[in-house]
């Protein structure tokens, strides 16, 4: 009745998001930032023994819950738009947004939800067990990673959501 969500699936797809619509080649750079920062921001943080305080799991619990249910609302108005043209788009810019809107979006916005919940795992578990020594630094790394690369995931929704929509800086 019910499969079981695949997220490798979401995360090949959310990787698959970043490339240019003019040359069909991978973004190195978005790559590089969205992924490889998160940890090295992280590993720094750790390595400068900055502690994770129950204010501040409670701060970052609070925030990652409040944004995953606004993208929840998000994806479900994703799924009710419909393709209109105002006659100041051509066919290919019209194609290359509707392409963001039922692909890429709804697939950054999902595994952007998925980083939230190992988040709030990862919080819970340093919560539950109160981890010392090597395992809090470990759990505390894998929160600052979860919660950088949350953050950045969101931007990109938002940048991707700003173009969709035509807004432009």
């Amino acid at each position: 009745m019910f499969s079981k969500p695949n997220i490798a699936f979401v995360v090949r797809k959310n990787i698959d998001t970043f490339y240019s619509y003019n040359t069909k080649k991978p973004l190195r750079g978005e790559l590089y930032f969205s992924f490889l920062m998160p940890a090295l921001i992280s590993a720094v943080i750790v390595y400068l023994n900055r502690e994770l305080t129950d204010t501040a799991l409670q701060v970052i619990a609070t925030a990652v819950s409040i944004f995953a249910a606004l993208l929840f609302s998000l994806l479900i108005l994703l799924y009710q738009t419909k393709p209109t043209s105002n006659g100041e788009l051509s066919s290919r810019q019209i194609k290359i947004a509707w392409t963001v809107l039922r692909t890429e979006l709804p697939v950054n916005i999902g595994f952007t939800i998925i980083v939230a919940l190992l988040t709030i795992l990862f919080i819970v578990v340093t919560t539950l067990f109160e981890p010392v020594g090597y395992t809090a630094c470990v759990l505390a790394g894998f929160i600052y990673y979860t919660f950088i690369l949350f953050v950045i995931s969101l931007i990109i929704v938002l940048k991707r959501s700003f173009r969709l929509f035509g807004i432009h800086d």
